[in-house]
């Protein structure tokens, strides 16, 4: 065997192994009624494969349930939304893996993990819509999530907190004047339904003589009720 073959070969090992661990460690769900708090979470806006189950709560039992486990588990829904697909640990052993490997079976878990993962971090946005102020234990998580996460995680981490609302605002504004912040332009943006708010205004007032055109434009449309996305 080739000294490539061999790597190719130890890679492939470690892979599995790392599989292995990964269901192995996957952290206990808390439960009501009988259904683990991801599988009422993805019922928010379920996809096709979520329709297909037999579990199919109504409006009101879904919030019932996402009101009652959110209370104690919002770092969990934190951890959902900062699930980013461009840091899968994954990806990058299967680019440099023969096709036959990567087609084992036993792989396709990890397959329905990256679509659950996104599925997961877009509903989990949704129980903030739900829970309401009722979230704002989980800014400090999702403030660090929208300053130090890629677009993808931040822009999710941003809705979060834009749907727990007034609280949220002062971490909202301060990923707003970060330079290096990937969702800045979309938080000065989403700062138009707090417009009167004191803290977002006074941001905005200052953001309109900023050097960056990009910042001038979002805020002078924040101010005007300009909804941009």
């Amino acid at each position: 065997m080739t000294k490539r073959g061999k790597r190719k070969v130890l890679i492939g090992i470690g892979l599995v192994a790392l599989m292995l661990g990964w269901k192995i460690l996957k952290k206990r769900e808390p439960e009501y009624a009988g259904h683990r708090f991801s599988e009422w979470v993805l019922q928010i806006s379920p996809s096709e494969e979520t329709t297909s189950l037999p579990f199919q709560p109504t409006p009101a039992e879904l919030r019932n349930a996402i009101l009652t486990l959110s209370t104690n588990n919002l770092p969990l829904l934190a951890n959902w939304i900062s699930y980013d697909p461009g840091k899968s640990i994954f990806i990058p052993i299967f680019n440099v893996m023969p096709l036959w490997f990567n087609r084992l079976s036993i792989f396709d878990e990890v397959a329905q993990a990256e679509e659950r993962g996104n599925d997961l971090a877009e509903n989990a946005v949704g129980a903030f819509q739900i829970i309401r102020e009722a979230g704002s234990p989980a800014i400090p998580e999702l403030e660090k999530i929208l300053r130090e996460g890629s677009l993808v995680s931040g822009s999710r981490s941003l809705n979060a907190l834009y749907f727990i609302g007034e609280p949220a605002i002062p971490s909202i504004v301060a990923a707003a004047k970060l330079t290096n912040c990937p969702t800045r332009y979309l938080a000065i943006s989403s700062l138009w339904s707090f417009r009167n708010n004191p803290t977002a205004y006074m941001f905005l007032t200052n953001a309109l003589a900023d050097p960056d055109f990009r910042v001038r434009d979002a805020a002078r449309d924040a101010i005007n009720g300009i909804e941009r996305y």
